[in-house]
């Protein structure tokens, strides 16, 4: 399935079933890139996806505002706090068409955030088989795909008593989601959050906690930077619009791990954190942006 990202799917081929990994540190944009992907993998006329969001991090109060902002490229805070913005018409127009977009897709896009056990492995894991079930009775051909944010806040209510440490059982959670995309044959998406980094380095496949049994079960480990948001104006990787003369921050999206393609490199995003957008920046300027990181 297309992600609507190009490039994104030049090297991957496509999102393909199996358990895929974004991992990143707080505040990256690694969420913003996740949830994009997902309303655009929902939103592709040519996937005829259903897409499960599992919001474990945020409510959804809080995701649906930040879709709809990435959709029409308008502030969240437009979406959010309408009366701020009554007096411009084109936000106005926009925030309605957004919310227009998001109702036109409901059959394609649903939100489950943390509340009542929604956390926990086993219930998505039968929310999965429910939604899969319905779609086959529909016989519409629509295929699904998963996204969890993020994986460290997935539950085990009932994980081996053997394997109740945090290393065992976050062990034990991707053994489940590796066995869950392949038993369903879904591409199952998380973030994920990196152990606390020394400095502001780009990080490695040694930075996400819990490391051994999790990276060997992700098929793709898309590791996420954002140097902007780590050294402000001192960044040497950024862009820059004619609306500000502060740099705007770029995300690198590192192909770590990729048992879909041999692409092994970096791609970039122009990243726009008001709007939780993001630009994919085009073939011909990616060796602009490798230059940069010196």
């Amino acid at each position: 399935m297309s992600t609507g990202f190009p490039l994104l799917d030049q090297y991957t081929e496509g999102l393909q079933p199996g358990l895929i990994l974004v991992g990143g540190q707080s505040n990256s944009g690694k969420t913003a890139f996740l949830s994009q992907i997902a309303w655009q993998m929902a939103t592709h006329p040519k996937n005829n996806a259903y897409v499960l969001f599992f919001s474990l991090d945020d409510m959804a109060f809080d995701v649906l505002p930040r879709i709809v902002a990435c959709d029409q490229q308008i502030p969240i805070n437009a979406v959010k706090i309408p009366k701020k913005y009554k007096d411009d018409p084109e936000i106005t127009r926009k925030r309605e068409m957004g919310i227009k977009r998001l109702i036109d897709h409901v059959k394609h896009f649903k939100i489950y955030d943390q509340v009542n056990g929604q956390s926990d492995i086993k219930f998505i894991e039968e929310t999965i088989k429910r939604h899969l079930v319905e779609l086959e009775a529909a016989g519409d051909n629509r295929r699904m795909a998963v996204f969890i944010d993020n994986f460290y806040d997935i539950d085990a209510i009932d994980v081996p008593e053997t394997r109740t440490s945090n290393n065992a059982k976050y062990e034990y959670i991707a053994e489940e989601l590796d066995r869950i995309a392949q038993v369903y044959q879904i591409p199952v998406v998380c973030s994920a959050e990196f152990r606390k980094l020394n400095g502001n380095k780009r990080p490695t496949l040694d930075d996400i906690r819990e490391t051994v049994k999790v990276v060997y079960k992700s098929k793709l480990i898309l590791l996420v930077y954002n140097e902007v948001g780590l050294k402000g104006e001192n960044a040497s990787v950024y862009f820059t619009t004619e609306d500000t003369v502060n740099k705007q921050p770029v995300l690198e999206v590192h192909f770590a791990k990729n048992k879909f393609t041999s692409f092994k490199q970096r791609l970039f995003y122009h990243f726009y954190p008001a709007y939780s957008y993001l630009e994919e920046v085009t073939a011909g300027n990616l060796r602009r942006y490798q230059a940069l990181m010196g």
